[in-house]
């Protein structure tokens, strides 16, 4: 299959199909996150919606993570030796 690919930095690329299908690929993530989609602009948009899952789920572990760890100084007894 002939593809036309654009390289829009050094780890994200556009590709156009022969089908003219357009994707978005991720070399950082390993995979495409914008598939099969009919433009350029609609890969991109499938693009920052993948992005913005991911950020959202970050977002939410590190929120989780640090009232865990406010949970356990809290509650931690500190020795303080005279």
């Amino acid at each position: 299959m002939n593809k036309t690919t654009i390289l829009l930095d050094r780890t994200i690329s556009l590709t156009q199909c022969e089908n003219g299908k357009y994707g978005v690929y991720d070399t950082t993530q390993g995979m495409n996150i914008g598939m099969r989609c009919e433009s350029e602009r609609a890969a991109m948009f499938e693009a920052i919606k993948h992005y913005q899952k991911r950020f959202i789920a970050l977002e939410m572990a590190h929120e989780d993570l640090k009232l865990k760890v406010e949970q356990f100084v809290l509650n931690v007894d500190i020795y303080i030796p005279d």
